[in-house]
């Protein structure tokens, strides 16, 4: 072993004592804590009552409730503020963070976009500049958005043409982001001003004209922060337009807890916008054609009695809520009756509703899209795959039984599918560490791209024109770093890794495996 080794080693060991140290002191007590009390509050399950005595706690926004924090914080702060080696656990953890970080580069309009933090800053800066070779200059820093440091950068979205950009703000950790578009030439905002966006992304047409995001109705003052927010607006904003004056492109006032998000395809033809309920994985997916169905496009008399029989729907669903026994099943009978009739409708005018074709709508697997060719279009998906797959469906003939499987499911884990430079760039999860497979659109595997080492990657992103592309990598002895990957030779080369106070060479990763008492290979890193 190097002295240099066994010198970083001790170290490890020396800041480790400390910390065992400060344990050892907060064990010491006794403390003088503040009495919670106990509240009446019982539940009956079953016939079973089930005290709950700190219900109380559970309002957040009651007086008790802050009170009650405020006494813990009284005896707990000034004892964590009294431990001497408190400053040194401090000191050692800014020596251990204070390394460069980057992001991965994104290109738009002949000029790349990139995050970068020199260190200690609690928010990275996104940079522009027209050259990889140079820094370029500051385009957003989060950590000025707000004095106080307390808005975080939500999102961006860049143009094709690298005229703007669109950033979401979230202010003081609130799931409510503000979305703005500022103009990259010359680093100012625009008038623009979203409001009541949450859980939302940002897309931008392809010709620059505005974005698509996703927003709802302002709430009820006073309960900004404690409504629930049901009945998702998915919707296009025109560059340099009030907020009042956006196009609704789409809502489902039957579905009150379905969730959207949308962007257009490479070609520009089509809108894609998925449809989720909840934190579940699967979506449905559905298409539309900007050229036949452009937005602001008056909506069909079939639309109308489709829209006409969703509110009748919502009617029901409002009038059923709290309601038992006979009358739920006499609400949910009139209620599956309704929707027979909305599908007949839909059915009626080539599978469409309010422009869009409901090519996936039955909400029975992921549908990640992944890239088209026209009307054929690839999708990452776990319909019976459950470590996933890519198949084709040719928008001209949409059947399930005409979909062709392009990548098969593999024994490893699917994570993510990229298309670049007419190839797709398939990540999976083998053996707890990163595999990339380069495929043909055919499904034809061209190569399996050779990482720096054994550890994480991710990226690959980019456009069918691109001849190269960019990906991230660390691994146990490796910082985050980034590289550029050349897609015709397959060959990597190191963009930028941070400096770091120990050199990375004298380490070595190696993956062993132990096999468990059912014969279980358990993947290790040593």
């Amino acid at each position: 072993m190097s002295t240099s080794t066994t010198r970083r080693l001790s170290t490890l060991f020396g800041s480790l004592a400390i910390v065992l140290s400060a344990g050892t002191c907060l064990a010491q007590g006794p403390f003088d804590y503040p009495k919670a009390e106990k509240g009446p509050t019982t539940d009956t399950y079953f016939k079973t009552t089930v005290s709950d005595p700190y219900r109380w706690l559970e309002d957040d926004n009651s007086a008790a409730t802050a009170a009650w924090v405020k006494a813990q914080n009284m005896v707990t702060t000034p004892y964590l503020e009294s431990i001497p080696q408190r400053s040194a656990i401090r000191q050692r953890l800014e020596q251990l963070w204070n390394y460069e970080k980057f992001g991965t580069p994104g290109r738009e309009g002949g000029k790349f976009f990139y995050s970068w933090n020199e260190g200690l800053k609690n928010q990275s800066t996104l940079y522009v500049t027209d050259s990889l070779d140079q820094q370029g200059r500051v385009l957003i820093d989060p950590n000025k958005l707000r004095e106080d440091g307390t808005a975080a950068l939500a999102g961006t979205a860049v143009s094709e043409d690298g005229k703007y950009i669109a950033y979401g703000i979230a202010q003081a950790g609130s799931d409510w982001n503000s979305w703005k578009i500022r103009d990259v030439s010359t680093g100012k905002d625009l008038t623009d001003d979203l409001q009541w966006v949450k859980f939302s992304g940002a897309d931008w047409m392809k010709d620059g004209s505005g974005i698509f995001y996703t927003r709802y109705d302002a709430p009820d003052k006073g309960k900004e922060l404690t409504a629930a927010n049901y009945y998702p607006k998915f919707t296009f904003h025109k560059v340099g337009d009030e907020q009042a004056k956006d196009t609704l492109v789409y809502q489902r006032p039957d579905q009150k807890e379905w969730g959207f998000g949308g962007g257009v395809t490479e070609d520009g033809q089509y809108l894609l916008l998925s449809v989720s309920q909840g934190t579940d994985h699967k979506n449905r997916l559905f298409v539309r054609d900007l050229k036949t169905t452009p937005i602001g496009a008056a909506p069909t008399a079939t639309d109308a009695k489709i829209r006409e029989v969703e509110l009748q729907i919502q009617g029901l669903v409002k009038q059923g809520e709290g309601n038992a026994g006979a009358d739920a099943v006499k609400f949910a009978d009139q209620i599956k009756g309704l929707q027979g009739k909305r599908a007949e409708l839909v059915a009626s005018q080539a599978n469409m509703a309010h422009g869009f074709v409901e090519l996936l709508n039955e909400f029975d697997a992921s549908y990640a899209y992944v890239g088209n060719n026209g009307k054929e279009m690839w999708f990452n998906t776990n319909l019976n795959a459950p470590k996933g797959k890519v198949i084709k469906i040719d928008l001209a003939n949409p059947a399930r039984a005409k979909w062709v499987t392009v990548i098969p499911e593999a024994a490893e884990t699917l994570v993510s599918v990229g298309m670049v430079g007419d190839y797709m760039f398939a990540n999976y999860l083998k053996d707890a560490k990163t595999q990339v497979k380069q495929f043909a659109l055919d499904g034809k595997l061209v190569r399996e791209v050779t990482l720096p080492g054994i550890g994480t990657a991710g990226g690959f992103g980019g456009k069918r024109v691109d001849k190269d592309t960019f990906y991230s990598f660390n691994s146990y002895n490796v910082p985050p770093s980034i590289f550029k990957y050349d897609i015709a030779t397959g060959k990597s080369t190191l963009w930028k890794s941070p400096k770091v106070p120990f050199d990375p060479s004298v380490y070595e990763v190696e993956q062993k495996f132990y096999k468990s008492k059912d014969g279980t290979k358990i993947p290790m890193f040593l």
